[in-house]
């Protein structure tokens, strides 16, 4: 049950009512339970709300924005995150080759990007594997940093 997880990184309230996720999975924030992100905050983009809240409890429910439609491989996908107005946030591919976190790769862990990845996402940095790791708790950590 792959889950997408946004973070707000910057020092700025983001306004998420014009970004969608456009490739693999298909999400819209526009009508969806989360509209903005505050500074440090986090938004989850679920496959199935039930399920996630089975898993994980009743207590991340408030930054479940919503369902998304498609599906997130084990075996790799294009992530596509845009801003109607501003074009795309980050897009980037990810794989289960011998480069990628092997405990990522349907062991119940979740690729995390490192620091140094997210500095400059528009470059490409999400597209190496060298630049994510495997979470350190299986199920990751849905609603906050991975530490």
């Amino acid at each position: 049950m792959p889950d997408a997880v946004v973070a707000n990184i910057g020092n700025q309230t983001l306004d998420l009512t014009h970004v969608s996720f456009v490739d693999s999975i298909l999400f819209d924030f526009k009508d969806s339970n989360v509209t903005t992100l505050d500074p440090g905050q986090f938004v989850l983009v679920v496959a199935n709300k039930t399920a996630f809240a089975a898993r994980y409890g009743p207590t991340l429910w408030p930054i479940i924005a919503g369902q998304y439609h498609g599906k997130l491989a084990n075996g790799g996908e294009h992530l596509k995150l845009i801003d109607y107005w501003d074009g795309p946030l980050v897009e980037f591919d990810y794989d289960d080759n011998s480069d990628w976190p092997i405990l990522a790769d349907g062991l119940g862990y979740s690729l995390v990007p490192l620091n140094t990845a997210l500095s400059n996402p528009q470059k490409g940095t999400l597209n190496h594997a060298t630049n994510w790791r495997a979470s350190f708790n299986i199920g990751g950590s849905p609603g906050q940093d991975d530490l």
